[in-house]
């Protein structure tokens, strides 16, 4: 959230929106709009999901997708 930007007005990062949960995983959305992703502990190495979030207008964001790679520890 912290690269998004819109050119007219601000992010509300407090208007978080998962549109599309993560498959082996979950996403947290605290508050104040902070990502958090939890793995589920599999060895699948990749994961995503996609968000939307408003600005200080009141118009929303297309989706967006976060792509996450997980290194597993030995």
């Amino acid at each position: 959230i912290a690269n998004d930007s819109d050119s007219d007005g601000t992010v509300d990062t407090a208007t978080v929106v998962i549109t599309r949960q993560p498959t082996t995983g979950s996403v947290i959305v605290d508050a104040g709009g902070t990502v958090t992703y939890v793995s589920n502990g599999t060895e699948v190495t990749t994961d995503s999901f996609s968000y939307r979030v408003s600005d200080d207008r009141g118009a929303t964001s297309n989706e967006a997708t976060v792509s996450i790679t997980i290194t597993p520890v030995n």
